[in-house]
Parts: C-alpha cells; sequence; structure tokens
C-alpha cells in the first residue's frame, strides 16, 4: 500500500482517516440514541500485541525509553505530560543531541532546574515564560523550530539537521548516554516525520504485567532502558488485556471484505440521520475507484460532522427556557 499521499492513490492515509472519522461519528451518533450498524474493521496484517491500556505511565528519574527515531529539522513531537517534581537540576520530556559545546542536531524538551520549560532545536534554545506551572499537566507540540506549550510559544531559529543519537522519552540522550531523567508521566506522545506519523505511543501493561509505552504504528513495545520499573496510573488486572488492532499500516493489503466494511460502515452513518440533497451516495465498491468517488466520501463525513454540529447548537436544555419563548 502506498505510503503517501499522491494524487491518483488511496492508500494508508485515507484508510485510517477514513475509518477514524466514521469511528468518531458513530460514536456520537450512538451516544444520541441513533441506531448505526457500525462495526470496527479488524485488521489482521501481524499477531496483535496483547496489551491493557492505562491513562499514563510514571518515571521517578532512573527510567527513560528509546523512540528508535533520529531527530531531523523536521521532526515534530506531540507529547500530553506532566512532572511529578521539580529538582535542581535538568529533567527531559524527551530529547537528542549531539556532543558538547555545541549540542549539534538537538531536539529537546526540558524542564530547567529554575522550574521553567525550554525548547532546544539544533544549536539554540528558547524559555518559556515562568507563569506555566512545572508540575500542571501540559501539552507540547514541538513542530520543527515551533513550540508550543499549551496556548504559549517560543520560536527557535530554522535550520537544516540529521541528528546521530535516538530520541528519549522520559530524559534526553546525550551523545549515547542517557541524561536529564524525570520525574515525569507521559499520558500519549505522537512522533512526525514531516507530515508522517512514524511513532504513535500510548501506555500499557505489555501480557507479563510490565508498564511501558506501545507504539500503534509498528505494532510494538518500547521498554524501559534504565534501572527499575515505570509506575502506571492503575494496576495490572489480566482481564483487562486486550487483542485487536484497527490501523492500516502501509504493508497492509485491503481484503474485499474489508473493503465491504469500510464502504458498509460509511452508508450506516449516512442513512442515520437525514443529510443534505447535496451529500453525495458512497460508491458501490472500491474497485477502480476514481477520484470523484474517494471525494465522496470525503464530502459524507464532512456533511455528517457539520450537520451534528449544527444539531448540538440547536439543542435547550432545562431552565434555558421559560413559557411563550419558543
Amino acid at each position: 500500500m502506498e505510503a503517501l499521499t499522491s494524487k491518483g492513490h488511496y492508500n494508508v492515509s485515507d484508510l485510517n482517516r477514513v475509518c477514524e472519522a466514521t469511528d468518531y461519528i458513530a460514536n456520537l451518533l450512538q451516544e444520541y440514541g441513533y441506531k448505526v450498524d457500525y462495526s470496527p474493521i479488524f485488521i489482521p496484517h501481524r499477531m496483535p500485541q496483547k496489551y491493557q491500556e492505562l491513562e499514563y505511565i510514571q518515571s521517578t528519574g532512573s527510567q527513560y525509553i528509546s523512540t528508535g527515531i533520529n531527530p531531523t529539522s523536521n521532526t515534530r513531537i506531540v507529547c500530553d505530560f506532566q512532572f511529578t517534581q521539580t529538582i535542581s537540576a535538568f529533567q527531559s520530556v524527551f530529547g537528542g543531541r549531539g556532543k558538547t559545546p555545541t549540542y549539534e542536531g538537538r531536539f529537546c524538551f526540558h524542564l530547567t532546574e529554575d522550574g521553567l520549560f525550554r525548547s532546544d532545536y539544533n544549536d539554540t534554545n528558547e524559555l518559556f515564560d515562568s507563569s506555566i506551572s512545572p508540575t500542571g499537566r501540559h501539552l507540547v507540540d514541538k513542530n520543527r523550530n515551533v513550540c508550543k506549550l499549551d496556548s504559549a510559544t517560543v520560536t527557535n531559529s530554522d535550520g537544516d539537521f540529521t541528528g546521530q543519537y535516538q530520541i528519549y522519552a522520559f530524559g534526553g540522550n546525550t551523545y549515547g548516554e542517557a541524561t536529564e531523567l524525570a520525574n515525569l508521566k507521559i499520558y500519549s506522545m505522537k512522533i512526525y516525520d514531516g507530515e508522517i506519523l512514524v511513532r504513535d505511543f500510548i501506555p500499557v501493561y505489555d501480557m507479563n504485567g510490565e508498564a511501558c509505552l506501545y507504539d500503534k504504528i509498528t505494532n510494538n513495545f518500547f521498554r524501559n532502558s534504565g534501572m527499575g520499573k515505570f509506575a502506571a496510573s492503575q494496576e495490572f488486572n489480566p482481564d483487562d488485556i486486550v487483542s485487536i488492532n484497527t490501523t492500516w499500516q502501509r504493508e497492509d493489503i485491503p481484503l474485499k471484505s474489508q473493503m465491504s466494511r469500510y464502504l458498509t460502515n460509511i452508508s450506516a452513518i449516512r442513512s442515520a440521520i437525514s443529510v443534505y440533497e447535496t451529500t453525495p451516495e458512497p460508491p458501490s465498491s472500491m474497485d477502480n475507484l476514481t477520484w470523484k468517488q474517494a471525494n465522496n466520501i470525503e464530502k459524507i463525513l464532512f456533511d455528517l460532522d457539520e450537520i451534528i454540529t449544527k444539531m448540538e447548537q440547536a439543542w435547550f436544555y432545562s431552565g434555558d427556557l421559560y413559557s411563550g419563548e419558543a
């Protein structure tokens, strides 16, 4: 399957985007009481891994994980995190960098010893304002040289580089050595190479009860490379172990039955509520799919999202109106 979206191809990015949107709309309609004949598509491209999903895993200053990704000037990382304490030293949410004194090829996000967040990119660093709580829960979106922390943004000088050392999570990788190990919770982490999602980490217990990160892209566990063990948001429960994969990967070859369910799901959510006269019908088959039919699938999802949003905005709740107002 083609890995990138290009004219004339319907590929892994399209399938995953449409499946995610269909799942969202189907769940929303069911929540509002509509009957929807919807079933997720199981994709057995490998023996699926078994895990218990967690809210977060937590390090205590001794654990870290290598992501297997070397930073470049096109790297983007989005991470939901929370430091559990400040210490008199730097702590990294993630990072990879070369040797001193310039630390060339840097792509790091730290909490400094003074309790300030800092974004490092190539040979520059920028501090965030001191008003941001060092131990609050935050979402960082470090996209190339622009780093957004919640609603605040800093911008490093731009540059072109390819780092030699892999990015670590729960700490930094300095010239091949684990440094700035953190007291930290991670709720999720995504890593992009430009526009391509290359890591989609969620916190889990593996089937043996070890807390770690699971990557939904490579279908692999990424475990602690440091000392001790990660703590977790809840106790291990073997009964909560799940085994399912609903994400397409670039090596997958879709089966006819999967594509049939794919279109059945689109038809199911379209027929659940009244749509616009201009809302197109889904294609009858994925065989020889044209660009117009592919666009029709996207248009159905766009229209449904817009209709549901308008429907939500039109609702009145108890106490909003008085007699004679409506």
